[in-house]
């Protein structure tokens, strides 16, 4: 049986976390959901997700607060982040790029190319294989 790529998606707007899913619809993936920082850290060590997406502006702690965690943990400092989020300022994008997110989405964006990153990052994690798709 193939492993499911683990995916948390970390937002503390339900809609935009299912605007997500739709996103992604298609691709077998194990779509976790985290309403805030403090919810995607529980997710993140409980499920050891393949990648994780995060808003900025979620509370509890906010999303470059949960990056900056991810990338001081041992364990999951390599793990794949793509940041979703409204722009907060060229600040927040450099303190993002400095915690080498491996994409920074502005919201609103389209959702073709969100999913195209999370592709590229399973081919560059060598899970892209793992992904069954089917047709949307």
């Amino acid at each position: 049986m193939e492993k499911r790529i683990k995916l948390v998606i970390a937002d503390d707007s339900a809609l935009a976390r299912d605007m997500v899913v739709q996103a992604l619809r298609g691709l077998d993936l194990e779509i976790i959901h985290a309403d805030c920082g403090n919810a995607a850290i529980r997710e993140i060590n409980e499920h050891k997700p393949d990648v994780v997406v995060l808003d900025i502006s979620m509370p509890y702690p906010d999303g470059l607060t949960v990056l900056r965690k991810i990338r001081q943990d041992k364990e999951f400092h390599a793990m794949p982040v793509v940041i979703c989020s409204v722009e907060k300022g060229p600040l927040e994008r450099a303190e993002a790029r400095r915690l080498h997110a491996n994409g920074y989405f502005v919201k609103p964006f389209e959702m073709k190319d969100l999913r195209g990153a999370i592709i590229k990052i399973a081919e560059k994690c060598g899970k892209a294989g793992e992904f069954r798709t089917t047709k949307l």
